[in-house]
């Protein structure tokens, strides 16, 4: 089968949830009822003091349900949040994330190519600002070896294919934690800035073909002598527990081990073919 058809088929393999929204969601929407969100984060962001003397955030207002519903079981830890930010521009988000794991507790580390972001530290509140590049995989692993392994990593970086894959390859699996949770946001990028495709592939074609190989390395013998690229993403892909996509998101949710698949067969009449016990 060409690959291009076995990439397709691993996108509608993925737990596929994509729901459309305009540029403007109204301040009064509320949580989306089919993502079964309270509406907490939402609340949260309209909270966020709106001053001359309070750091800015910004994101748009439906991601907030994308992220209540990935990161819900959060709430069963017995011990702080360790979660990654990767761009932290005008500051506001640590702040914002405090107040929605307040039960549990956040150690927030962000880190920014700019050195201005550095005021959005706040010692006392668990909050850490580290100045370097995303696409550094030397940086990346001294803040891995600080402060992880971390349960999420948000990129919120520069939204550049050859930048959000550096990131990906250098904390996934490295530095993540069981049950963490990985988030690549603005996906709509891809489709804002010229040359998204790093070796012919942008970020969308690479989940897929992480999906591909997440859903058949148990199945399909491996290739002898496989190419280092497939080698690498065999190695992620089987780390890989569930793929959520939504408008301009992906989640993928970590596991360190993942028990190979279980057939179940009931019933013994077979008006086609037998299945194999």
């Amino acid at each position: 089968m060409p690959r291009l058809a076995l990439t397709l088929l691993a996108v509608l393999h993925v737990a596929f949830t994509f729901l459309s929204y305009g540029f403007n969601v109204a301040d009064d929407a509320g949580a989306d009822p089919l993502l079964s969100s309270t509406g907490d984060l939402r609340a949260i962001f309209h909270s966020h003091p709106d001053d001359e003397n309070s750091l800015s955030f910004f994101r748009w207002e439906h991601y907030a349900d994308f992220f209540e519903l990935n990161f819900r079981h959060f709430d069963w830890l017995d011990r702080p949040v360790r979660m990654l930010e990767i761009g932290v521009l005008n500051g506001g988000s640590p702040y914002v994330w405090h107040e929605f794991f307040r039960r549990v507790g956040l150690r927030f580390v962000g880190i920014d190519i700019i050195p201005a972001c550095k005021v959005a530290e706040n010692l006392d509140m668990d909050i850490h600002i580290e100045i370097g590049s995303q696409s550094d995989p030397a940086f990346l692993r001294r803040v891995c070896e600080r402060y992880g392994p971390f349960d999420i990593v948000v990129d919120d970086g520069s939204h550049r294919t050859e930048d959000i894959l550096a990131s990906f390859e250098a904390l996934w699996p490295a530095c993540m934690a069981n049950n963490g949770v990985y988030v690549v946001e603005d996906l709509h990028a891809m489709g804002m800035f010229p040359n998204q495709k790093l070796n012919g592939v942008d970020v969308f074609g690479y989940m897929a073909e992480l999906m591909y190989h997440r859903s058949t390395y148990q199945l399909v013998a491996p290739a002898a002598d496989p190419e280092p690229s497939v080698t690498s993403l065999q190695s992620r892909a089987k780390h890989i527990l569930a793929m959520h996509s939504y408008d301009s998101m992906v989640f993928l949710h970590f596991r360190e081990s993942i028990a190979a698949p279980r057939t179940i067969v009931r019933g013994r009449k077979y008006p086609v073919m037998p299945h194999a016990r």
